[in-house]
Parts: C-alpha cells; sequence; structure tokens
C-alpha cells in the first residue's frame, strides 16, 4: 500500500492537530500550576503577617502585666484589636484584668494623696482601707509604696499631735 501525496498531507496535519491540541493542554496546566502556587504564597503571606499581628498583640499583653506603665494596657488592646474574634478572647481577659488593677490603683493613688494633704484619722483609715484592698499580685509593689506613704503620715502625726488635720 502506497501513500499518495492527499495521505501523507492528512496525516501530516492531523499530527500537527493532535501535538498542538497536546502542547495546549500542557501550557494550560502549567498556567494553572502557577495561579495555584501564587495562590498559595498569597495565602502564607497573609498567614505570616497574621502571625505578626498575634505575636504583637502576645507580647503587649505580657508587657501589660508587668504592671509597670498605665500606657501598656492600651498599647495591648491597640494590638488586639488587630485580631480575629475568636483569638482576641483570652487576650481581653487579660488585659481588662490590668486595667481594672490600674483603675484599683489610680484610686488608690487618690486616696493616699488626699490623706496626704488632710492628715486625719478619717482619711488615714480611708486610706489603709484602700491600700489593703491591693490585693492581686501585680499590685505588690504599688501596694508597698503606698504603705511606705502611710506609714510616713502616721509617723508625723505621731511626732506632732497637734498639726493633725491642718494642711501643710
Amino acid at each position: 500500500m502506497e501513500f499518495i501525496k492527499k495521505q501523507w498531507f492528512i496525516g501530516v496535519c492531523i499530527s500537527l492537530v493532535l501535538a498542538g491540541g497536546s502542547a495546549a493542554v500542557i501550557v494550560n496546566e502549567q498556567a494553572q500550576m502557577r495561579i495555584q502556587t501564587e495562590k498559595r504564597e498569597a495565602w502564607v503571606k497573609k498567614q505570616e503577617a497574621y502571625n505578626k499581628l498575634f505575636k504583637e498583640a502576645t507580647e503587649a499583653t505580657q508587657k501589660a502585666e508587668t504592671f509597670e506603665h498605665e500606657a501598656d494596657v492600651k498599647t495591648a488592646q491597640a494590638a488586639i484589636k488587630k485580631l480575629n474574634e475568636n483569638d482576641k478572647i483570652d487576650f481581653i481577659v487579660h488585659v481588662e484584668w490590668v486595667r481594672q488593677n490600674w483603675d484599683l490603683v489610680n484610686k488608690v493613688e487618690q486616696t493616699v494623696s488626699h490623706m496626704e494633704k488632710i492628715h486625719n484619722d478619717a482619711n488615714i483609715k480611708e486610706a489603709q482601707l484602700a491600700i489593703d484592698g491591693l490585693n492581686a499580685t501585680m499590685t505588690k509593689t504599688k501596694k508597698a509604696d503606698f504603705q511606705k506613704r502611710l506609714d510616713k503620715v502616721k509617723e508625723v502625726q505621731i511626732e506632732a499631735p497637734g498639726d493633725i488635720g491642718i494642711p501643710k
């Protein structure tokens, strides 16, 4: 059986069509793989960015829990706002506890300051009750400082009892 030119031509055309179709399939698969890789890389970058936010919130919360500066509470709250709702819960509980203790310390500060200005038994008792109300572990150093201030006023009262109630 001899192939005639027409048969050769048809055979070549069919081969080219098949080869071209295969090449198109390969190119399409490569494009799909590139798209999937780009999506995966974007997801990884997004996850890394979120992990960074989570780490910042963790560090800010831990810093607030050291109870050194009241501004640390606001920094932690700002970092927590950037997290997903599910991740916020534990952080909010910790930071809220710290904030409540700062509020209590600020009230004790006002009471002790008032007692330092006006030395009388009622103010001294009120200040002592306020200081005794600081029970959290994180407020120990603040409590000790307030107690020293109160003790100093008590010493002044013992040394000069006639000056009680007279602002200085």
